[in-house]
Parts: C-alpha cells; structure tokens; sequence
C-alpha cells in the first residue's frame, strides 16, 4: 500500500530561506517544493499535487513597498488550497487583506506568519493549517485492488501528460482520504461503468465499532461530479423506498470530485448489472426490466408531469443525446454512410442513397426509404406540447444494478432532471436494438427493424427470425409493454427518440478506421433503422395529396403484396396502418367498434380498461392523414360518435364538410 505524504508549496524569492524552510519542515514529514516566482508558483497550484502553499507577500522585490504578489496569487489560485502569507514586512493591511472571507470558501490565506517569528511559528501554522482545512485522512488503509489511483487517474483523464500523471494519481488518492475521512479502512471494488469524464465503483469502508458498509462512488472531473450531486439533491426522491440509492458524503480536489452512495441494503458484492442479465438469464431480465419501470423509476416520476413549451420534443432529444445537428458537417456524414455502402455488399446486402432515397437490394427482393441524413437537420412538430417526467438520467446496461432479491438501483445522476415522459424506455430499447444486438444476417436484420418500426407496437412475430435476433425482439417487448400507457397516445414520439439515437450512433460512427463484419452489421443495422423511422416521419410531416389518376376513384387493396391505392394514386402506410385499413377494407360499410380494432386490427391484448378509445383514435387520425383527400373532411372513413368507424369505399364525390 502506497501512503500519502503532506505536500507543501513553498514560494519565495530568497533561496537561502526557503532552503532552511524547507529543510526544517521535511523534519517534520512535510514534502516541500520550492519555487521562486509568481508564474512558476502559479502554474504548480493549478497543475502541481499541492495541500498546503506558503506564499512569500513580496514575491518579486523585498525593497518594493507596493509589491503584494503572494497576496494577489492568494486571492486568484485555487481556493481549495490554504495558503499561508509569510513575510518580511508585516502589516496590518496585509493581515486584514489576507484574511477576508467575503468571495471565498477559504480566504485568500488561512494564516498569517511574520519571518521574525521564527521557524516554530511557522511550524505551528503549518500544523494549524492541515488540522483544520486540509481534512485529510492520513492513517486510512486503501485496498486499491486492480483500480489502483493511476489507474483511476488516467482513465478521467486520459489526455495527462505522462509528467503529470503522478501528481494527479497522489490527487486521486488524496480524494479518497478526504470522501473517508470517518473510516479506517477501504477496498476499492470492481468498476461499474466509466463515462468521458466520471466512473463508478464499489466501494467497502470499515470502522471500529460499526459494521461495514457497502458503497457506491462516482468519481471524475471536479465540475461534472459536483453537477451531479446538485443534480441529485435537486431531483431525487425525497421519501426513497427501502433499497434505493442515497447521496452520502462528497470530497473535492483541485481537478477531482467524489460522490459516495449508500446502497440501500444492497449487498453491493453480489450484484448484476442489467446488460449482464440480458447477456445470461432473460427470464430475470424481464423481471429486472418490470422492477425497473413499475418501481425505481415510477418514485422519481411520481410527480406532476410538466409541459415544455418553449422547445420542441425533437431539440429535447438532441439535448440530452449531446447531438447538436448545427455542428454536424453534413458532406462529412454523407461521406460516412457512402463509405459504408461501398463495403457492406460482402453481407449480402447492395445499398444506393441517390436523389433523397435509399435503396436497399437483397437477392430477391427490394426496399426503397428516405434518405435519413436530411431528417437529423429538418425541425420536427412530432409530440407537441411536449411532455416532462423527472427522471434519473439516462439509462443504460451496466449503471442500473440487480440483486439476488431482484431489486433494482439506479447508480447515475448525472443527468437527472426533467426530460421527455418517454426518455427511460427509449433510451434502454436504443441500447438493446442498437448495441447489443449482434447478428450479421441483414436480411433479417432489416425484418427485424420493419418489425419494430412498422409493425404492432408491443406484440411480434418471432417466426423465422434466428435466435441471436429473437433474444433483443423480446427484450425491446418487455420494455415497449412497459412504456405502453406512456406511448400509446402518439406512438411517433417515440420512433422520434429512437430515430435520434440511431442517428447520433452514425453520427460518432468511425468509419474511417478498419471495422469486422460484426461492426460493419451494427453500422447497417443503425442506418435500416433511421431510414426506416425517417419514413415514418415523412409520412406524418407530408402525407402529400391524393388526386384522382385515369379517373379511377375510392379505396382499393391489394393484400397479397401490401399496395394500397387512393383515388387511382398509390399511398405508401406503415404496416400498422395497412392493417387497420385492411381490417375495415374487409368490412367495408359496417360499423366496427373500437374494442373490436383495438384488438383485432391494431392486435393489443394488454390494456387498462377504457384506453381503446383514445388508441383507437390516434390511430384512426394518422390513416386518415394518408387516405382522405381533402384533411377538413372525413370522406373515406366516418364514425357515429361513441360506436365506433366505418370504411366507406366508394363516396359521394362531393362528401359533406
């Protein structure tokens, strides 16, 4: 085990007395730097692992009166460092300057030291100075295990100078020392997840007369990790149920930050990530998947919903997914997909993107969709008003944990807050579908995201599909029933969270380095998808006009090969739609109840009493968007209020308004 020293920044222009000042203090088991000017000493506070600087008042010139330079960098360096002034020529301007507390944490300096006083005084100071604000716990025993301080160090900030890098492993375990300052003991546990700038891990304290405790600690980049505790205590629930995680204790350096969790009860030794059930048991993913959303999510949305006004759900997701389409070069992402085009034939799959459609060309059969890239730029009026839930932040496999009892805890908070009501569920299906999917037949592939986009929301036929696929099909339904309630009012809200997320995994895509096959399968997977629920967009935006062609006029079907034709033009539906006008196609003129779609045509089995109305509706609104000429008539499609639809095939030629 590696121990911590006290190190001490001592600044002076003397070099004859910061030499005896320093050599006095190592005595003592102080490790001094020395430096020599205010630049040298201002760049070791900023960069350098510093608990304590002694700062020369005249740092420049002894003989100028008007020279406050230690002063000064006092006021201006890192306030979480004391300072001590030590000089020559005290005043008591200076002490008063050096004391005031008005726009710090700490003043500007802790203490106060003439030359005269000897090396015991400031000895004394010194002691004085780590006692009360350093809050270091020297005496703690860390088991670093495999994540030891530089390991932690380097992986928040990966970009260190390697002269830097053991500086800032000693301010990572200094971090530690601090968040634990109660304890006698700590093993660091196993990495949970690491992000850009914060990871997470188990943490075991001990202390004499108390039973151990299991924690969880996110640590990283002092400004994100401090943002999340605010998050937290802004947001979380305040009356948590037995289980769930709360804030701690906190710690802060000069560069880190640290958050300890308690776990609730949970026995952190014996937990499972949620992507490690997916990977092994599904029945208990199901199971974690229904905990997760009936009860460790539903406290923190337990509150009234709020509606956004002043921006629309499409910059919502952008916000929160970090994808901003304004810096977003669009011939480089044209150039991407184009170089993924060019090498995805060795799957068997052929693609053209020309003139705003792409073409996709397997043996024996053809597809054609929009081009995707123009939607992640176009403004959408998809979900308005927008809705708001609080939630814990985003969601993912590896920060949402499962214990042996089946109880879920939620481990990042970093973005917590209000977000679109259906940002939980479509957040984890983005994961499910688009990063752990893993199967390189395209072909099904491309069924499967036909499937999911154009087909029954929550209810698909696995026939014919290969196990590697029907294992996220039934994943993405179990979560899909649970957002259900939530999404079942307008379903393309949801599509348009997905369409973003695929989007911004194009978007971060490295196309330009050497990818497998698997990879190659995931990159075509993610482009499918976008273009598929970019159709979806474009019908809802633009559904186009219908005018009569060859003077052929009315509804007419052709089910053997899904084509529908309106008025002589053919109308491209989404399979959901198709069946619904399929179902009333086939009882043309007859009054159909709503139940009876609800569960015959839009195929739901599960669902509270009384939503067939509303569903029914909405999905009645959306073909009636694609089927009827004129959008201020109902000509096709009538309802007797409170009963139910009739499809009528052939109407008058001038329908009432």
């Amino acid at each position: 085990m590696l121990m911590s020293m006290p190190q001490i920044l001592l600044a002076d222009n003397s070099d004859s007395f910061s030499q005896t000042c320093a050599e006095y203090l190592e005595m003592f088991g102080y490790r001094v730097r020395r430096v020599f000017t205010p630049e040298e000493c201002s760049d070791a506070l900023r960069r350098g692992l510093v608990h304590l600087a002694i700062l020369d008042l005249r740092m420049r010139d002894d003989k100028d009166e008007m020279d406050v330079s230690g002063l000064a960098l006092a006021r201006q360096c890192n306030p979480l460092i004391p300072k001590i002034i030590l000089t020559a020529f005290p005043t008591w301007e200076t002490v008063r300057e050096s004391r005031n507390t008005v726009d710090s944490e700490l003043a500007p300096a802790v203490d106060y030291v003439a030359k005269a006083e000897g090396l015991e005084a400031l000895l004394q100071a010194v002691r004085s100075a780590f006692d009360q604000h350093v809050r270091i716990n020297w005496d703690l025993e860390i088991d670093w295990k495999t994540n030891d301080r530089f390991f932690l160090a380097t992986a928040v900030e990966p970009e260190l100078e390697s002269e830097s890098v053991s500086d800032r492993a000693g301010e990572m375990e200094d971090l530690f020392r601090r968040l634990f300052r109660s304890y006698d003991r700590v093993r660091i546990g196993e990495l949970l997840w690491r992000r850009k700038d914060r990871l997470a891990l188990k943490v075991f304290a001990i202390a004499k007369g108390k039973m151990p405790e299991s924690l969880l600690v996110v640590c990283g980049r002092s400004d994100r990790v401090k943002n999340e505790a605010r998050r937290y205590g802004d947001h979380a629930p305040k009356s948590p149920l037995s289980g769930a995680a709360a804030l701690h204790s906190t710690a802060e350096t000069t560069h880190f930050a640290a958050n300890a969790y308690a776990a609730g009860g949970f026995d952190l030794e014996n937990v499972r990530t949620l992507k490690d059930l997916y990977r092994s048991e599904t029945r208990a993913f199901n199971e974690a998947v229904k905990t997760l959303y009936d009860q460790a999510l539903a406290e923190w949305s337990a509150g009234k919903k709020e509606i956004e006004e002043s921006r629309a759900l499409d910059v919502l997701y952008c916000a929160g997914l970090g994808l901003n389409p304004a810096q977003i070069d669009r011939a480089a992402l044209n150039a991407k997909i184009q170089s993924l085009i060019r090498r995805i034939p060795i799957l068997g799959l052929r693609a053209e993107l020309r003139d705003g459609e792409l073409k996709l060309r397997f043996n024996e059969s053809s597809f054609s969709y929009p081009d995707p890239t123009p939607f992640i730029f176009k403004a959408s009026s998809v979900g308005q008003p927008v809705v708001l839930a609080n939630t814990p932040g985003a969601l993912s496999g590896d920060n949402v944990l499962i214990d042996r009892d089946g109880r879920v805890l939620l481990t990042d908070f970093a973005g917590a807050g209000p977000a679109p009501s259906l940002w939980n569920y479509v957040t984890l299906e983005a994961e499910v579908r688009f990063d752990w999917t893993e199967s390189s037949n395209l072909r099904q592939s491309h069924d499967l995201e036909q499937c999911l986009v154009e087909g029954n929301f929550t209810r698909f036929d696995l026939h014919g599909f290969d196990a590697s696929l029907q294992k996220p099909m039934r994943a993405v339904q179990q979560i899909r029933l649970a957002a259900f309630n939530e999404a079942a009012p307008d379903l393309l809200t949801y599509h348009l969270g997905l369409f973003y997320h695929a989007a911004r995994r194009l978007v971060a895509a490295p196309f330009e380095q050497h990818l497998t096959n698997a990879e190659l399968a995931r990159m075509a997977r993610l482009l499918m998808s976008a273009a598929m629920i970019a159709g979806l967009l474009s019908q809802s935006l633009s559904p186009g006009v219908k005018s009569p062609a060859g003077g052929e006029t009315g509804v007419r079907l052709d089910m053997e090969n899904f084509n529908v034709w309106v008025d002589g033009a053919k109308v491209r539906l989404t399979r959901q739609e198709f069946n619904l006008l399929a179902y009333l196609y086939a009882r043309a003129n007859q009054l159909c109840a709503p139940r009876e779609i609800m569960e015959q045509a839009l195929e739901y089995k599960n669902y509270d009493e009384g939503q067939e109305t509303s569903v029914v509706q909405m999905a009645i609104s959306r073909l009636r968007k694609k089927i009827e000429p004129n959008p201020h008539s109902r000509c096709y499609i009538q309802n007797d209020r409170g009963l139910g639809y009739r499809l009528i095939l052939d109407p008058p030629k001038s329908p009432k308004q």
